[in-house]
């Protein structure tokens, strides 16, 4: 995915709706795709021009166990574009401790991956459940229908995901590299 940085701080989430409508309007329920984030010369987008072009915020406790390698992922459920992202951490180390300090605000923060639809949480609170070999916490949404806030740190790998199917396809294709 090929973002033309001189348009502004919003190319990036501009990009990314535009890449999301397409592939949801030639995909197949319940196709994943893979997209790496590079500027006009090819050259990947960091992680901090990443959050800002996008409009999220991470805490600095979190960012900085966060690499420069990511992916953003494009899932089609309901007919609808559901997104991930997955970075490789420097540490994973406390990385979960932070990441359930984030808790509190993480769905404002990230309010952007849901491009720009009014989220109702059902409770506010996250809940932990297992999916094969990764422990996941997720706070379901009662609006829109589907929708959820879903992370998991696993082995060297942040994954989070706006519903918990896209989640657990992103576990599945990342399981199978």
């Amino acid at each position: 995915m090929i973002v033309d940085t001189s348009q502004g701080s919003t190319a990036i989430k501009n990009t990314v709706a535009t890449f999301a409508t397409e592939f949801v309007a030639t995909a197949s329920e319940g196709d994943l795709i893979e997209a790496k984030v590079l500027d006009q010369a090819n050259q990947p987008i960091g992680k901090k021009d990443f959050f800002a072009g996008f409009g999220i915020t991470v805490p600095d406790a979190v960012a900085m166990k966060l690499s420069e390698d990511y992916s953003l992922f494009v899932k089609k459920e309901g007919g609808a574009a559901k997104l991930g992202l997955v970075f490789k951490t420097v540490t994973s180390s406390g990385l979960a401790d932070e990441m359930k300090n984030w808790e509190p605000t993480i769905i404002t923060d990230l309010n952007s991956i849901y491009f720009g639809q009014a989220l109702l949480p059902a409770t506010g609170t996250f809940d932990s459940a297992k999916y094969k070999n990764a422990d996941i916490r997720y706070s379901n949404f009662s609006s829109p229908a589907g929708a959820s806030l879903d992370y998991s740190v696993i082995a060297n790998f942040m994954v989070i995901g706006t519903s918990k199917d896209t989640t657990r396809a992103i576990l599945d294709y990342m399981s199978q590299k």
